[in-house]
């Protein structure tokens, strides 16, 4: 078979590269990315699409000398001829069977899953093989488990620099000694011929910047993605260090919550945020910005983060100043509400209220002719990543309705990767 110049150049860098075994964690798993996409080639027959099969870029002649090596006694080298979900399968049974040394170049315990998501983008799924007497799914031909705890997760499906994310699709994920969770997809890995893979942050897999040595091909647009973060400070011994069974390593990826309207269990990021600080204003709802009566506001948001409570019960505590023509109010609000959204994204609702007193003047200290104040709130919480942004409408009863918009952003964060 001939080789294009740029495919000699490529196999001498990855001889050496790989039979010396790299001495970092993302070359560890860009070489993992490599080593399934040389031994698997992309079968469009078995798909429900059907047509020609896409290109191969990597193949078993670029790293004969190792699969030679890797092969012991024997004198051949399994390869496959399938879809997505034999790649990830293949990537996910040679880490374990590598455990010790992936876990020498920065793979914590045995955190290593094979990943599905089907046809909702932003719900992912972690899986493992099983057998025909212990399952939790069946397709591919192959019995699989789902971890009673944290196999769902409201995680972003990663995307292409053009935008797409994959639905019916199926990679992997591999967590670092310092709790960052990775993800590596050999199956786009070998279709484009660049290292396809990157890490999970704030409920999302971030597509990064491969390593020039690890690809065929290296089109210009891998300049502008990010690289990865660097190794941070190693996790301690988790309780099931030493267990190999994954629904108890699964423990330590991460915490479940359980939605206190539905049920459901969902699990939460690795960045657990805790309270929002958000400053807003008030206008009378009838001739808005032309009236003389303002609101103003500063409040706390936060989203518990308790072992039986996930993110969806929302909560606000307000300080209201109003100027009232001549007189001042100063109310303390309460509401309660519901994020629709996982992971602090989307839609939330709220309501609630809040009592205080008004004065003569513009400072409502003076209690000169004081007054009892009160409101009702209703409203709505777009959350943008971390950003709050809420509307709502309100009614005080010397007023009348008033409009009330807010801008809120994180302040407090528990730094922790459960």
């Amino acid at each position: 078979m001939k080789f294009s110049k740029l495919k000699l150049q490529f196999l001498l860098l990855l001889l050496f590269s790989s039979r010396l075994f790299a001495d970092t964690f993302t070359d560890a798993i860009q070489d993992l990315a490599v080593r399934t996409a040389c031994v698997g080639m992309y079968n469009m027959s078995e798909t429900s699409t059907g047509g020609p099969d896409p290109a191969d870029n990597y193949t078993p002649q670029m790293m004969s000398q190792r699969l030679a090596q890797e092969s012991g006694s024997m004198t051949r080298t399994t390869t496959f001829y399938g879809v997505c979900f034999d790649y990830a399968q293949f990537a996910y049974e040679y880490v374990i069977r590598y455990k010790n040394w992936y876990n020498q170049q920065g793979m914590y315990e045995q955190q290593v899953w094979m990943v599905a998501v089907h046809d909702n983008s932003n719900q992912i799924t972690l899986e493992y093989p099983g057998s025909k007497s212990n399952y939790t799914t069946y397709h591919n031909g192959v019995y699989l488990k789902v971890p009673s705890l944290g196999g769902n997760r409201s995680v972003k499906a990663h995307k292409m620099p053009w935008g797409n994310r994959p639905t019916r699709h199926e990679w992997i994920w591999i967590q670092r000694a310092d709790g960052v969770q990775f993800w590596v997809d050999p199956t786009w890995t070998d279709y484009f011929g660049y290292v396809v893979y990157g890490y999970v942050k704030n409920g999302e897999e971030i597509l990064c910047r491969p390593d020039k040595k690890y690809c065929i091909n290296y089109p210009s647009y891998l300049n502008n993605l990010p690289l990865p973060p660097a190794m941070g400070q190693k996790a301690p011994p988790s309780s099931t260090a030493n267990s190999t069974n994954p629904e108890e390593t699964i423990i330590n990826a991460g915490r479940d919550y359980i939605d206190i309207i539905t049920g459901k269990k969902i699990h939460a990021t690795d960045d657990d945020l805790s309270y929002i600080i958000s400053a807003g204003f008030h206008t009378p709802l009838e001739n808005p910005f032309k009236s003389s009566i303002m609101g103003f506001s500063v409040a706390s948001e936060g989203v518990p983060v308790t072992a039986d409570t996930w993110h969806s019960l929302l909560y606000i505590i307000q300080l209201d100043y109003y100027k009232l023509d001549e007189r001042s109010a100063l109310l303390f609000d309460v509401d309660l509400g519901y994020q629709l959204g996982f992971n602090y994204f989307e839609l939330g609702i709220y309501g609630g209220g809040g009592i205080g007193w008004s004065d003569d003047g513009l400072l409502p200290f003076t209690f000169q002719n004081p007054g009892f104040e009160w409101k009702w709130t209703v409203g709505t919480r777009l959350m943008l990543k971390k950003i709050s942004l809420r509307g709502e409408i309100s009614y005080l009863n010397k007023t009348g309705y008033m409009l009330g918009m807010y801008v809120g952003i994180p302040i407090a964060n528990k730094n922790s990767r459960y």
